[in-house]
């Protein structure tokens, strides 16, 4: 038997291209799922917002408020929080309440002004009309949240 060398070297040629080509492929698949997995989504303004949005629903279910509701345990039952990583405080006439570390309060007030540090928390600052149950007055119910979760979030 005689060995055709033109076809083997045209046969290694074209294996050569298919496996440049699985390079190409499998290379762009790769770097596109790495740009897509490494980007760093700040998600921490939409869990502040939301937060904000449960506690209303929590101490003011159907928009009607009792004075009395303002306490650390009725927000610890209705939603987990993590006082190391947040700051809650609660303002309602006379009432105030303050869950987490008041720190990342300086912080917010530090970003307002624009003062240069490294990771700032996420802060929101809102406010809600809700009525009184007992005399069903409108009051305004004034919102500060303040989330750090830098090494959760970023």
């Amino acid at each position: 038997m005689r060995n055709n060398k033109k076809g083997q070297l045209g046969h290694g040629i074209t294996w050569l291209w298919k496996f440049l080509l699985l390079v190409i492929v499998l290379g762009g698949v790769v770097a596109v799922v790495v740009s897509h997995y490494s980007k760093q989504l700040d998600v921490r303004d939409a869990e502040a917002y939301i937060l904000s949005e449960k506690i209303v629903k929590c101490l003011a279910p159907n928009g009607i408020i009792s004075e009395t509701i303002l306490k650390n345990e009725t927000l610890k039952n209705c939603l987990p929080i993590d006082e190391n990583e947040l700051y809650i405080n609660i303002t309602m006439d006379q009432n105030n309440l303050e869950i987490g570390k008041p720190f990342l309060a300086t912080l917010c007030k530090a970003k307002e002004q624009k003062v240069a540090i490294k990771f700032y928390p996420a802060c929101l600052e809102s406010k809600y009309h809700l009525l009184k149950q007992t005399t069903l007055e409108s009051s305004t119910l004034e919102m500060l949240i303040a989330i750090r979760k830098i090494e959760k979030n970023l």
